[in-house]
């Protein structure tokens, strides 16, 4: 388990950041399910929400890291 620690740490981060990129309307996933980044969509985040979304997912953090931990052989 320790070994495949730092890979866990990399996939979550992957997919915290690709999270942050949808809710922010920087990516979406297209017709045949991939992800990719696209100009954003609606107006730039107020400093309120960029930080209410930096605890939603802080929130969030342990619960993906968990999830990816059981995922990886």
């Amino acid at each position: 388990m320790l070994d495949q620690e730092k890979e866990v740490r990399r996939v979550a981060k992957l997919i915290r950041n690709a999270f942050t990129g949808i809710s922010i309307g920087l990516a979406r996933f297209d017709a045949f399910g991939r992800l990719g980044f696209v100009g954003r969509i609606g107006p730039d985040p107020s400093v309120e929400m960029d930080e209410a979304m930096e605890r939603k997912f802080a929130v969030a953090e342990t619960m993906i890291t968990n999830i990816v931990r059981r995922t990886l052989p």
